[in-house]
């Protein structure tokens, strides 16, 4: 299932999907369609997102098809002439899909032949443009999550992935489980959900600024899909819903007996945005210079900080060299929950500090000139 505020969009694995207007819960849905293509081929339908009347349709043949929203429904093998494929993991079924601040996120499962798991970043518009970000190896990425200034991944091997979009290959662990993770959600406010499979499965509650530390909601249920907002959390297991109200379940006959479950917040989805930081320094000064000019990489660094309208902060180091005159020291951090953020930038006798408005799906440009620190 996926959303785009307006309407909840099903898909089956096989052939087509409904789009189903959100006020009117569940009624008066219309057959559109929703791949896999070619039909009757080994491809099924694993992962759907939906934006600006738009679908991203991620199939087990590695696929990744856009079409538009409400396609009508038409009985054919092959894929619409109005749809396009964006790109093809080859023999890497696509596991999940993610849209967040105009990027298309995608994870792959691990190919034959012992082809590694791969997480994608794409521009949803532009075809056969989609990058590797990280490898996990030989399992999947069953769901992603944005938010926190972080892209999300549970790992269908257990391990919860904090992925860093400001370096390449900086996925980190968050924390394991004993379970496979079947989906993670972000609720906005600073802490990540994860429902765990299994005959012990659980709901798991992981705050997002301290690894190692997710702890138990709900256990003894053997969930499958978590949904979380700032006005609740839910989660349904192989039979029903276990708990929430607020939320659409699947008008399709869902595979493997499961409930299938989608959270759509009161005021609408709300995603995440971005800052465009540049930086300047007000004068060249001796002291940087001889900071750029000494041996070892330590003494020319500038750190940048950002805090988050929950409180939450990350820092990074930077090349304080980029500041020498008519230079710039340039960083874009992406998925920022919307709110004020607080950045500071500090550089070696120089400081500077704004605080930056962030909007859902909008990418902010700030301009920061340092100045001395008297």
């Amino acid at each position: 299932m996926a959303t785009d505020g307006t309407n909840v969009y099903f898909a089956s694995q096989f052939d087509g999907g409904l789009s189903c207007p959100v006020d009117q819960f569940g009624q008066n849905c219309t057959p559109i369609m929703a791949g896999p293509w070619p039909s009757g081929s080994n491809a099924v339908v694993n992962a759907l997102v939906a934006a600006d009347g738009q679908l991203w349709i991620g199939q087990g043949d590695g696929k990744i098809y856009r079409c538009p929203a409400n396609l009508p429904y038409v009985d054919q093998d092959a894929a619409p002439q109005e749809c396009v494929l964006l790109d093809n993991a080859g023999n890497r079924p696509v596991f999940s899909l993610l849209l967040a601040n105009g990027r298309l996120y995608a994870g792959l499962n691990h190919g034959e032949f012992g082809a590694e798991g791969l997480l994608w970043s794409c521009d949803p518009q532009l075809l056969n443009d989609c990058q590797t970000l990280d490898e996990y190896g030989s399992t999947a990425a069953t769901s992603l999550a944005a938010g926190g200034g972080y892209l999300w991944a549970g790992l269908e091997n257990g391990i919860i992935w904090r992925c860093d979009l400001n370096a390449k290959n900086s996925c980190k662990n968050w924390d394991t489980a004993g379970n496979m993770i079947y989906s993670i959600s972000y609720d906005g406010q600073d802490t990540l959900y994860a429902a765990l499979t299994g005959s012990d499965g659980k709901i798991w509650s992981c705050p997002i600024d301290v690894a190692n530390s997710c702890g138990t909601v709900r256990d003894s249920v053997n969930a499958t899909n978590v949904a979380a907002g700032a006005g609740g959390v839910f989660s349904s297991t192989s039979h029903d819903i276990a708990f929430g109200t607020s939320l659409f379940t699947s008008l399709l006959t869902p595979s493997f007996n499961n409930s299938f479950i989608l959270y759509v917040p009161a005021d609408g989805v709300q995603g995440v945005g971005g800052i465009d930081l540049a930086v300047r320094l007000d004068e060249w000064s001796r002291r940087i210079g001889r900071h750029c000019d000494a041996e070892g990489e330590g003494k020319k660094t500038a750190r940048v900080t950002i805090t988050g309208p929950n409180g939450d902060t990350k820092s990074l180091t930077t090349d304080l060299c980029a500041l020498r005159p008519g230079g710039s020291l340039d960083h874009t951090f992406d998925l920022l929950d919307p709110g004020t953020h607080t950045i500071k930038v500090r550089a070696r006798g120089f400081i500077g500090k704004v605080k930056v408005d962030v909007e859902s799906n909008v990418t902010v440009p700030i301009m920061l000139e340092l100045r001395p620190n008297r």
